[in-house]
């Protein structure tokens, strides 16, 4: 018997009335899949982890109008890798977002919060949010069963979609090494497919003796 796991994962998205509406509309994540669509518009994009600060650097390659907002009051961020974003045209801003301003899923605007006490807020005009956020592997019922995972929580397995727990197979994105693509997630599970009904195979039939 085997048991394949693609359980994916959890994303943390920010929290706020309408928010389901303005997913995909103007509400994104993922640079790779939705960037293009960025090209000569207002973008913000919200976060202060190395993810956010990629997504803003590839969008500069989209748009001259960029603005970070880092979601905190203090940053966590390098202050050089800010420093080189100013440098390029970005607008970088400290303090948390506090309302996202949309109607009929366009959001329109965010509010950040005051950088620090006695500050006022501030008005952040834009067409687009890309929002870092962070990931939860769903991988807690394989590591019940002893499977290895790598210090984030995702299941490490073989080139084959094997992980070390004999007959436990895992695909997609609560596996190390995912990207987060539904063609690349669809791509593992075919390949784990493929060792299962081969693992399957009795030990003559598979050559073993």
């Amino acid at each position: 018997r085997t048991v394949l796991l693609a359980t994916g994962v959890v994303d943390a998205f920010p929290a706020f009335a309408g928010r389901d509406e303005c997913v995909g509309i103007s509400l994104f994540w993922c640079i790779v899949c939705d960037g293009y669509e960025a090209i000569d518009r207002h973008v913000a994009v919200v976060g202060d982890d190395e993810e956010a600060i990629g997504t803003a650097f590839g969008l500069l390659h989209m748009t001259d109008r960029m603005t970070l907002v880092t979601g905190r009051r203090r940053s966590r961020a390098e202050p050089r890798r800010l420093g080189a974003l100013e440098q390029r045209g970005a607008t970088v801003l400290h303090g948390p977002v506090v309302a996202y301003r949309h109607d009929a899923g366009q959001i329109r605007a965010l509010t950040v919060g005051p950088s620090g006490r006695g500050g006022e807020a501030r008005i952040v005009e834009c067409e687009m949010v890309f929002v870092s956020t962070p990931k939860r592997p769903r991988s807690e019922l394989a590591r019940r069963l002893g499977t290895r995972a790598d210090e984030a929580g995702y299941l490490v397995i073989d080139d084959a979609g094997r992980t070390t727990v004999a007959g436990l197979y895992a695909a997609g994105d609560t596996t190390a090494g995912h990207s987060h693509q539904v063609t690349t997630a669809a791509h593992r599970g075919a390949t784990a497919a493929t060792a299962i009904n081969h693992d399957l195979y009795d030990p003559v039939e598979r050559g073993d003796q």
